[in-house]
């Protein structure tokens, strides 16, 4: 058994423990190993083993109904796994217009690579990618967000240090490791249905590990307020085939599909 799936375990120990299952329910079962095989035809590279364990244990899940990881993301299933590299050559080829137009402004790196894998999105717009590329970062989950302070970053070195921190986080109620400036807090939503959510919230103390106040542990909820991120721009074409993309497959019919894109012209 991988570290990853004694990870999972855990969490799934934990959900169940504190009746907080609904997300999880959610979820597919493991994929097929005709499925995987599959996906593995439609790639020009072999999938990292931290995702051929995750597609293992539950093949992904149904657009926006299952949002256990960190974020809210949801893991997508092998069909929508197929098209990230697809997606990637969209996306690279509309970060390449907009610098060729406006090269001051898009001074930073690319916000797409061809070995980089959308893994899991959010109902916003934001999604988590495994990098295949070969070398150090191979295996990071890189983190997303069109409309952020930081269109891309790396927020783990790894699908299977991602689950295990997550596992951390919940039994210990100590944040999870996320960025230089932020962490993500569990905290249990009690709905109805329970859920568990991830809240950002920034390090007070900058010189020593992030604690969780002492009403918030005895409360059984982890955290406070959300903290809001500062937004980077509005670029409506890349948010609309971000939206788009991630419908296609996923129990989006196409009504559903068009009120998402003129959602997203209307935010730009």
């Amino acid at each position: 058994m991988t570290d990853l799936i004694r990870a999972w375990e855990r969490i799934e120990g934990w959900l169940r423990e504190h009746q907080c299952t609904s997300a999880l329910s959610s979820l597919h079962p493991p994929a097929s190993e005709e499925a995987v095989q599959w996906l593995q035809d439609a790639l020009a590279y072999p999938l990292h083993p931290d995702l051929l364990q995750w597609l293992r244990i539950h093949g992904g899940a149904p657009l926006y109904r299952a949002p256990v990881w960190p974020g809210g993301h949801v893991p997508y299933d092998v069909d929508v796994l197929a098209g990230g590299p697809e997606y990637m050559e969209e996306m690279l080829e509309e970060f390449s217009e907009q610098r060729a137009e406006d090269p001051e402004h898009w001074a930073q790196d690319p916000w797409a690579d061809p070995l980089w894998l959308p893994v899991a999105g959010t109902n916003t717009g934001e999604s988590l990618l495994v990098d295949h590329r070969p070398g150090d970062t191979y295996g990071s989950v890189i983190e997303v967000d069109y409309e952020g302070n930081e269109v891309t970053a790396v927020r783990w070195s790894s699908l299977g240090e991602m689950v295990r921190l997550m596992a951390d986080s919940l039994e210990s109620g100590l944040p999870m490791p996320y960025s230089d400036q932020y962490v993500r807090v569990p905290r249990l939503d009690e709905g109805p249905p329970r859920s568990l959510d991830w809240k950002l919230e920034k390090v007070e103390n900058q010189g020593g590990d992030a604690e969780v106040s002492p009403e918030a542990a005895s409360s059984g909820s982890w955290g406070s307020a959300v903290v809001s991120r500062h937004p980077f721009s509005s670029v409506s074409l890349v948010v609309m085939l971000t939206i788009v993309w991630a419908g296609v497959g996923c129990d989006l019919d196409r009504t559903d599909r068009l009120s998402a894109v003129q959602a997203a012209d209307h935010r730009a």
